[in-house]
């Protein structure tokens, strides 16, 4: 009897130190959702990171177009800005060129 409640009591504290170490992992581990650059976005559960904007290459026809018309007519039409769009959070914490899984790029709001 003696025995069985010493394993017992070894038992509750082995789980009650693997509880308390993984609580303390998951609190140091930088959250996306509590860094500076998190923006979040309405159409889905994962949010975008502003530290990561996604760069459009520039239609070079279209600048052609402009400066023709401008030579041409003397008016050139307003330059046509796209809306920037950044990566997902997700994309960011899995690529390691950007801030990987230990979120190198991460800070605190």
């Amino acid at each position: 009897m003696l025995f069985s409640t010493v394993y017992a009591n070894m038992y509750l504290w082995i789980v009650f130190g693997s509880v308390c170490v993984s609580v303390a992992v998951i609190s140091s581990q930088k959250i996306c959702a509590k860094c500076r650059y998190f923006l979040y976005h309405s159409n889905t559960k994962y949010g975008k990171c502003s530290a990561f904007p996604i760069v459009r290459p520039v239609d070079h026809t279209t600048e052609r177009r402009r400066l023709a018309e401008l030579l041409v007519t003397g008016y050139a039409p307003p330059i046509e800005i796209p809306p920037i769009d950044y990566e997902y959070c997700m994309v960011a914490r899995t690529d390691e060129s950007k801030c990987g899984v230990d979120g190198t790029r991460y800070e605190q709001r």
